[in-house]
């Protein structure tokens, strides 16, 4: 139904202490997670995003990894590092912005978010109108 992308984000105020390209310096950043990578096959980690987009980096990194996505964003909101996150979950926090994308390096996710239903619901006007629903959300 709807598929999602992992990018960067950090905070305004850590990204006003960084001097020159922070691209460049990422991989010498705190960097922050939550456990996805480590429970959820095909979920891409820290290193796994440094080599997809050819960044080097030199273990072992500094990763604070939190149980939840939503304690990765609030760690992030307060400055404590840049963060592999979910677009869905940070385009408001953007729009307002709390975070910032850093660079335009995105990995589109193998998972995404889906509506299950029994077949023979396929055709419910309400099921139909609740998808629908759904999309125009995710469309905003």
């Amino acid at each position: 139904m709807v598929s999602d992308e992992l990018i960067v984000v950090a905070s305004p105020e850590f990204l006003s202490k960084v001097k020159g390209c922070v691209m460049e310096q990422l991989a010498t950043m705190s960097l922050l997670t939550d456990q996805h990578p480590r429970v959820i096959t095909d979920y891409p980690c820290w290193e796994e995003f440094f080599e997809y987009f050819s960044i080097p980096y030199v273990q072992p990194l500094s990763i604070t990894e939190y149980s939840q996505q939503w304690m990765v964003l609030q760690a992030a909101s307060e400055g404590e590092g840049v963060a592999l996150v979910k677009r869905s979950l940070v385009k408001q926090d953007i729009l307002k912005g709390s975070l910032v994308q850093i660079g335009k390096n995105e990995i589109k996710l193998e998972t995404g978010y889906h509506l299950v239903y029994p077949e023979q619901l396929r055709n419910d006007p309400i099921v139909t109108a609740f998808e629908n629903w759904i999309l125009h959300c995710v469309a905003e």
